[in-house]
């Protein structure tokens, strides 16, 4: 029954690939899309039905639930803005007392990303550098950091330029520092 069906590729988040789907059963057309790993199928797709299948939630309830991480989100960087005053002198301090004093400047002008995260590990990797210059257990705690793309480069980036052998690290690591 199921293989009378024509198969769509639709990119486009969920809601977008239900209304195709509908548009598509309007017409009398027996299609499906995988959608994440669900079939879903024209004559039979709901909106809510969709959302329940693929997210666990209603349409409805995901959008609220989106909406209140969106608020959570917006208070929290409210809350980490109102304490930056006090976390900029903590942070400079903390690199004084590792860092060699050629970089404190630069490291002054460092913007806190991540709430800071990625200034930790690049100090707590640059400490293994500066005391064993032991470049293995720097990868492999640099690999356990958790790192994205995003923050691993700018990491690596720091690293490369707040350690005398940062940028060797940098480029023993893969990435192409200048």
């Amino acid at each position: 029954m199921k293989n009378e069906y024509e198969e769509l590729h639709i990119w486009g988040d969920l809601q977008e690939a239900v209304t195709i789907l509908q548009n598509y059963n309007k017409k009398g057309r027996k299609v499906f899309v995988d959608f994440n790993g669900h079939k879903l199928y024209s004559d039979t797709v709901t909106m809510d039905g969709a959302f329940l299948e693929v997210t666990g939630k209603t349409k409805k309830e995901r959008d609220d639930y989106l909406e209140e991480q969106h608020r959570k989100y917006q208070r929290e960087e409210a809350e980490h803005k109102a304490k930056i005053p006090t976390l900029i002198p903590m942070y400079v301090e903390k690199g004084h007392k590792l860092l060699k004093e050629k970089y404190w400047e630069l490291w002054e002008q460092l913007n806190d990303l991540y709430h800071g995260w990625e200034l930790d590990c690049c100090l707590d990797i640059i400490k293994v550098l500066q005391e064993e210059n032991d470049f293995e257990k720097a990868k492999e705690l640099f690999s356990n950091q958790g790192h994205s793309g995003m923050s691993a480069g700018l990491t690596a980036s720091m690293i490369g330029s707040l350690c005398d052998n940062g940028k060797d690290f940098a480029k023993f690591m893969g990435f192409n520092v200048k």
